[in-house]
């Protein structure tokens, strides 16, 4: 697991970032501008200037220095001043404007508000807390969905088949594929895959240029339930002027506004991201000089506490009692290139089951919808489309159906004798030859019709791989040693025909 720094987290291209903002001098009015950020995207370079214009003074005293002392962002972002040499101090009498440059790859998308968080020393006070809140908008990254990922080869096709996909961004971190088939891979060039069933496969694809997760650490909140003891050691006689800072490694790293006037219970709502490698301290105060109340003197410090990343309820810190929450998240990364598209394995049409008419001495099927071809002995009879074939002749028949996507299935052979008595008709059972696919033991099953046929084992350029004579009704026929893919079994005799596809795949379990 990558852990995530806010200030050092962003990509390694950021690392050596040195370019500096660039100040908006148009800028006059008082404040922060823009006053609204423009939105980034997750995963996508961001750089933004923003311009502070300083005040001169306030209430007729002169502002001597303001120091840029954190901006919280988003995760994934950091940012620069452009007075960094001087740890970002601004004197505005002689400085009335400075800048920072807001720069990264976000990483998590949502609604944000950038937090500034400034000190100011006026000519009758020192280190008066200014906080400057900016809207800011992560946007989700959208991966199009584009069917150019990969190739696919074999589809579509009837079933059953097998499909090879190919990618075309090879060389990342990780892949994720999902087939719609029950098989999962996650290599960069997927073995092949086999689908038995027709339907529309949908075939999910996601490249990974880096895998690492990101671990997030957020302040979210706290909550001040009981507050005593402030006001100099004595009785407190006027309401309570609550704020809370953060230290980093004992550095201020963050403050929260003023609570005027309150006394408990006082909540801040807040998004402050912490580095889990670094150190952190909560100190509760109660405001007099930094809030305008000279007479008072200093600040009051309540107490302080280290800061536990997994929250605490009700703990006591000082003269106060505290509720603060932190939120921890593991940041999922995204793919590169992703897509969800989908295959089509067609359906083969119904095995014809033909029945002999002896009044028209004719074989007919059942099936009108599809594609005929009718066969005697293993050769085409022409112009023989229709769903019944007269019979004038001796030999083995059989019919050939095609449905709409050329897809065909084919019927028993029968074998017709034309004696002077009469029609003799024998249908050549169906042989059973499993398993299908196969891991290498492919066995058969006939009946005696069948009995010293010739076996062939073709590829689908014709080629026999293995040939031989089987003289048993039962016989285990050995393909561990030809290669994996589909084959035609072919199995004749003098008395009929029949061939099968079948898959070799070593992977398979007979």
């Amino acid at each position: 697991m990558k852990v995530l720094f806010l200030f050092f987290s962003i990509a390694n291209i950021f690392v050596f970032h040195c370019q500096y903002c660039t100040i908006d001098f148009a800028q006059t009015e008082i404040g922060i501008h823009p006053s609204n950020l423009p939105s980034a995207t997750v995963g996508q370079p961001y750089n933004q200037d923003i311009t502070f214009v300083f005040p001169l003074d306030t209430l007729g005293y002169n502002f001597t220095n303001f120091q840029i002392v954190s901006i919280n962002l988003p995760p994934g972002l950091d940012w620069q001043c452009n007075n960094e040499a001087n740890n970002c101090n601004y004197n505005p009498q002689n400085t009335p404007k400075g800048c920072i440059q807001i720069y990264g790859i976000p990483l998590v998308a949502g609604s944000y508000t950038m937090d500034a968080f400034l000190l100011a020393d006026l000519s009758i006070v020192s280190g008066y807390p200014i906080n400057f809140q900016i809207s800011f908008e992560v946007l989700a990254i959208e991966i199009p969905n584009s069917s150019s990922n990969y190739t696919v080869t074999g589809a579509p096709a009837c079933a059953p088949t097998i499909v090879n996909f190919n990618n075309l961004h090879p060389g990342l971190e990780y892949y994720y594929w999902n087939f719609g088939n029950g098989n999962i891979s996650y290599v960069e060039q997927p073995p092949s895959q086999y689908f038995e069933l027709s339907g529309i496969y949908w075939i999910e694809y996601a490249a990974y240029e880096s895998i690492d997760t990101n671990y997030l650490i957020t302040f979210t909140g706290l909550n001040i339930d009981e507050l005593g003891n402030f006001g100099g050691g004595f009785p407190s006689f006027e309401l309570a002027d609550a704020y809370f800072k953060i230290l980093e490694n004992g550095q201020p790293y963050y403050q929260s506004n003023i609570v005027l006037n309150q006394n408990p219970p006082i909540q801040w709502l807040v998004n402050v991201i912490l580095n889990p490698n670094q150190n952190y301290t909560i100190e509760i105060w109660e405001a007099d000089q930094s809030c305008g109340e000279l007479f008072l003197g200093d600040d009051d410090y309540i107490g302080s506490i280290q800061l536990n990343i997994n929250g605490c309820s009700s703990c006591s810190i000082g003269n106060s009692v505290v509720n603060y929450t932190v939120q921890n998240q593991i940041i999922e990364p995204s793919p590169l290139f992703y897509s969800l598209d989908s295959i089509e394995i067609y359906p083969l049409p119904n095995t014809p089951v033909l029945t002999y008419n002896d009044i028209d001495q004719e074989l007919c099927s059942a099936e009108l919808e599809f594609e005929n071809q009718w066969y005697l002995n293993n050769t085409i009879i022409q112009d023989s489309d229709s769903n019944c074939l007269q019979i004038d002749q001796n030999g083995s028949y059989q019919l050939v159906v095609y449905n709409i996507y050329g897809c065909m299935a084919e019927s028993d052979t029968f074998w017709i004798e034309l004696p002077l008595n009469g029609l003799l008709i024998n249908t050549l059972e169906t042989p059973l030859i499993y398993p299908n696919p196969t891991a290498g033991d492919l066995q058969l099953e006939f009946n005696d019709s069948w009995l010293k046929s010739t076996f062939k084992v073709c590829d689908f350029m014709g080629k026999v791989i293995l040939q031989q004579e089987i003289n048993k009704p039962k016989s285990s026929i050995d393909l561990s040693m030809i290669a994996d893919g589909f084959y035609q079994i072919i199995l004749e005799n003098q008395k009929g025909y029949f061939h099968q596809i079948i898959l070799k795949n070593s992977s398979c379990s007979d």
